[in-house]
């Protein structure tokens, strides 16, 4: 995270941020080490399952709105996780999140490398994935959010964000003495009754 922290810091034109998981005081965290002036481009994912799980923040919007020259975009199938300040860029798995960037214990086992954004194709991979992102406006974050909520309170279990959809099937035991359950899992199958 402070590796991100100072990259950002030395931009001087534009701050382009790619990353399905963006959580709110991460991005302000992020944004408050761009220099006043400079653009910053973000893109997230911004899916209902993943604001409904939590691991996205809708008033992201928000905070870019209020930086002059700088937007949103969405774009839905984002996985890649990409931080650039000019020509520099730092490429790998962390999202911007506090766990991710080693800002919150326990924090997880990332990886960052920095990169030269001109080399690599990462300036070509930038504006395709910008092209192919949709801007993201105030309405599209009511109908998230609201998708979201009822999401919360359907009670039913939500995706893991990283889930495909064809496997999100839930499986709960179904048999009566769910006890038994123990001897199917050390592979005393035979206790178990039928059912």
């Amino acid at each position: 995270g402070e590796h991100l922290l100072s990259v950002l810091s030395r931009a001087q034109t534009n701050v382009q941020i790619a990353a399905p998981f963006i959580k709110s005081y991460s991005l302000e965290r992020a944004l408050m080490a761009v220099p006043e002036g400079v653009s910053v481009t973000c893109v997230t994912r911004w899916r209902p399952e993943d604001i409904a799980g939590g691991v996205c923040d809708l008033e992201i919007l928000d905070q870019l709105s209020k930086r002059p020259g700088s937007t949103l975009l969405v774009h839905p199938h984002l996985h890649a996780k990409f931080f650039a300040a000019d020509d520099v860029c730092l490429v790998g798995s962390a999202n911007l999140t506090h766990t991710a960037l080693g800002w919150r214990s326990p924090a997880n086992l990332e990886l960052l490398v920095e990169l030269d954004s001109q080399e690599h194709g990462l300036n070509e991979w930038w504006t395709k994935l910008t092209a192919n992102s949709i801007v993201a406006t105030q309405e599209m974050k009511v109908a998230l959010a609201e998708k979201a909520e009822a999401l919360r309170k359907s009670g039913n279990p939500i995706a893991r964000p990283e889930a495909d959809p064809e496997e999100t099937t839930v499986w709960t035991p179904q048999c009566p003495r769910w006890t038994g359950l123990w001897e199917a899992y050390v592979g005393d199958e035979d206790q178990m009754s039928a059912s």
